[in-house]
């Protein structure tokens, strides 16, 4: 039978209680079941069914039906140390692992009690070493080992009298020792991993406490160092006070002496003043009333004088009239009497070479019907195809904006030489203009362009540099831009043209009294004197009257003889 049961995984015990205990693991089980009442106490000793125990170290569980001094069936007590188990007449299961437990339990008519506290209560505490558990007895299995006799033998439950045990009882612990034989490891398993969840759980309610506890007394010392620190904070600020009244106290009082002072030498200075004034008035009214005397002998002087000189000029007009009505009487024509007429205005011709623009009439150009066939000026360009040099007479920005729009339209292609100086074309008729350069490219062969006094701004002449660049007017030698607007940014772009090569035929540019300040007059000079020769016909650059600073005017000397400054 034992050597069955060795076989079966475990060992078993036959009678009221059956006790596994394994010390590999640091864990005592308990399990026993009772069927019997408080009443039916008894012990065996030395049979078949009564004494059997099996133990083995590490890897079994031993098993004992024996009752002793510290076992009844009305309660049980159970001691685990990690080594053996004890088996009453109700179930109680403890387990050390690093935690020390102890549990009673009491069961009355086939009942089952689980207990793993002190009297029914929890207790976690930490063990050291292999695992070492506390057991203490109930106070039911107490008064019942009192009232029995039960001794403990070397671990072991024993009965005193063999004779208190009936037949019942005797089969009723056979029956319950073939039920633990017959119990599924699987099950033992499980219960025992309930046990270990169950202490894991225990742990780490213990370790939250701990956690809790030392957060606490974390936030307490932390409370106490912020009061510490509100306190000192509290102090300086005082100490700060005291010494700001104090201090403030100082300087109201020195600000009331100074104020005192300033206040004494105000009034005087005020008073001295107030004597300085009246003296000064005093002596300019005599001054101004001795140069006013002295003026009014001027102004007598110099009417005398112009009285005198007037009379002298009336006196020789006169004579001079006189002998030139003389010798006109002589010559038979008298002077607004039997004057010549007056040149009548010539029709320029379709054939001419120069064509000179005058605008229509504002109200016939504001009723005239703007067709095909319609002119801003007083000739149709449209007939002119020998003319050389165009003059126009203060036509405006509209006509230049018109006179563009007939250049575009192929008009005047022998045009050599276009003069819109002093007629206020403006930014309106300069972009129109550029713009017909840009479009006809290298059709225009115009190589003398006067826009002088048209009030042109720099972004008209960023735009004809650009033009240009793309190969439009490519006879120019002639460029007058004098007395507009072109500012520095004109000059930059001027530059950048010829450094590009769009000037190459340039022989003369006039730039001058442009507001042209010391970065623009700069960059022309680098541009006309740089050591790749882009203007090899250049004879005249005039920027005079620009604002540019003497320091600039002196690091651009000696200046090349067509540069002038």
């Amino acid at each position: 039978r034992r050597a069955a049961e060795r076989e079966g995984g475990g060992g078993g015990g036959r009678g009221g209680s059956t006790g596994r205990s394994s010390s590999g693991g640091g864990t005592a089980r308990s399990e026993s079941e009772s069927e019997s009442s408080a009443s039916e106490s008894d012990s065996r000793s030395g049979s078949d069914y009564d004494d059997f125990s099996d133990s083995d170290s590490g890897s079994y569980d031993s098993y004992s039906d024996s009752d002793s001094d510290s076992s009844s069936y009305s309660g049980s007590s159970y001691s685990g140390s990690g080594t053996g188990s004890s088996y009453g007449g109700s179930t109680a299961r403890s387990s050390a692992l690093g935690t020390g437990r102890s549990g009673s339990g009491t069961a009355r008519g086939g009942s089952t009690a689980r207990s793993s506290a002190h009297g029914g209560s929890t207790n976690r505490t930490a063990r050291s070493g292999m695992g070492t558990a506390r057991s203490a007895m109930s106070s039911s299995s107490r008064a019942s080992n009192h009232k029995h006799g039960h001794k403990h033998k070397h671990g072991m439950y024993s009965i005193d009298e063999e004779g208190s045990v009936g037949p019942l009882t005797k089969f009723n612990r056979w029956r319950a020792k073939k039920a633990a034989k017959r119990r599924h490891k699987g099950l033992i398993w499980f219960e025992h991993q309930d046990i270990i969840h169950s202490e894991k759980k225990e742990l780490e309610l213990l370790n939250e406490d701990r956690q809790r506890i030392r957060k606490r007394r974390l936030n307490m010392e932390r409370e106490v160092q912020l009061q510490r620190y509100t306190d000192i904070h509290k102090e300086v600020q005082r100490k700060d006070k005291l010494r700001f009244e104090e201090e403030a106290g100082t300087r109201a009082r020195a600000f009331q002496k100074n104020r005192t002072v300033m206040v004494l030498l105000e009034e005087w200075g005020l008073e001295s003043e107030k004597k300085k004034k009246q003296l000064q008035l005093e002596a300019d009214a005599q001054d101004q009333q001795r140069r006013a005397e002295e003026s009014a002998a001027r102004y007598a002087a110099r009417l005398d004088a112009k009285a005198k000189n007037d009379a002298i000029v009336r006196e020789e007009d006169e004579k001079q009239t006189q002998e030139v009505m003389e010798i006109m009487r002589r010559a038979g024509v008298v002077a607004g009497v039997n004057a010549p007429e007056a040149d009548e205005e010539t029709t320029q011709l379709e054939t001419n070479k120069e064509v000179y623009l005058h605008n229509r009439p504002a109200e016939e150009i504001a009723t005239a019907h703007r067709g095909r066939h319609f002119t801003w000026f007083t000739v149709d360009l449209r007939r002119f195809r020998n003319v050389e040099y165009m003059k126009g007479e203060h036509i405006g920005p509209e006509a230049c904006r018109f006179l563009a729009q007939m250049l575009r339209q192929g008009v005047c292609p022998r045009l050599s030489h276009l003069n819109l100086g002093w007629n206020q074309v403006k930014r309106l008729g300069g972009d129109a203009l550029v713009d017909t350069f840009l479009k006809c490219g290298s059709s225009l062969l115009l190589e003398r362009l006067d826009l002088r006094m048209n009030h042109i701004p720099p972004n008209t002449i960023v735009d004809l540099g650009k033009a240009m660049l793309r190969g439009s007017l490519l006879y120019l030698t002639h460029l007058d831009l004098r007395q507009n607007m072109i500012g520095s940014e004109g000059a930059k772009a001027i530059a950048h043209c010829v450094l590009a090569g769009g000037f190459k035929k340039l022989t003369h540019l006039y730039v001058m009294n442009n507001q042209i300040h010391d970065q623009g007059i700069t960059a022309l000079y680098k541009s006309f004197t740089s050591e790749e020769v882009m203007c090899p016909h250049i004879q005249c650059v005039n920027a005079r009257d620009n604002p540019i600073t003497p320091k600039v005017r002196k690091s651009l000397a000696p200046c090349p003889v067509f540069f002038q400054l």
